[in-house]
């Protein structure tokens, strides 16, 4: 299940998502095409509600489409030997406020399967590289918000994952905040690893990736590199 260069990892195939509510169908994903090769990375930009977050939660296994196909690492997103190659950086904030980040990311290593010695190590490792060090044994309730995103990054790339998942990565951070999430980034890429993250912040997306797609209203309608799409879009975005 692991991926090599040119294979594709993510295969997203004429895929729908409609959510219900009572007698009403809210049709959210319509027709969506998507590939990424192993060592491959995209950027995803659309306006509030036009399915980035729910594409992202159907390739990491949390939702399942209404039609069409989602194959990571050529399997169901939700197979725990899936789910151990891929890190998750989600919207929301589902943190715990009376515990410390330090306690929160090895209690998800040790979900991963992680012993509890190797799980502490790896936590502190990736809270280092965050520039979490003096505060990660800090209750998360006394973080501000570019913290607690810096404590999320770490949670998602504390396992060494294949894959990166990154849902508006930069929301909450300084620009200092945004400058260092952005370089280890780019290490990421450059050494190999599968990289897809949604963003409003254009700048950002331009300086990491040279595929960006733009949603709207369900599907994929433009893919280009960074300096087509910003004549598209504009600088304002």
């Amino acid at each position: 299940m692991s991926g090599t260069v040119g294979e594709q990892l993510v295969v997203v195939r004429n895929v729908s998502k409609e959510f219900r509510r009572d007698q009403l169908v809210i049709p959210v994903l319509n027709g969506m095409n998507l590939q990424l090769e192993a060592g491959g990375y995209l950027a995803l930009m659309g306006p509030s509600g036009s399915g980035k977050t729910t594409l992202l939660n159907l390739l990491t296994g949390q939702l399942f489409p209404s039609l069409g196909e989602v194959r990571v690492f050529g399997g169901r997103p939700n197979h725990p030997q899936i789910l151990e190659k891929v890190g998750f950086c989600p919207g929301f904030e589902g943190m715990y406020a009376n515990v410390s980040a330090y306690e929160w990311v090895t209690y998800l290593l040790e979900l991963q399967g992680y012993a509890r010695s190797h799980a502490k190590e790896r936590a502190r490792d990736a809270l280092t590289l965050v520039g979490l060090s003096d505060a990660m044994h800090r209750p998360i309730g006394g973080y501000s918000r570019g913290m607690r995103q810096r404590a999320k990054f770490a949670q998602a790339t504390a396992h060494d994952p294949e894959l990166l998942i990154l849902d508006e990565p930069f929301n909450g951070l300084d620009p200092i905040g945004r400058h260092d999430i952005t370089m280890m980034l780019r290490d990421w890429i450059r050494r190999g690893r599968s990289l897809i993250l949604s963003s409003h912040i254009l700048h950002e997306l331009a300086q990491l990736c040279t595929r960006i797609g733009i949603i709207e209203a369900g599907k994929m309608v433009l893919e280009r590199i960074p300096f087509n799409v910003r004549t598209v879009v504009g600088d304002c975005v």
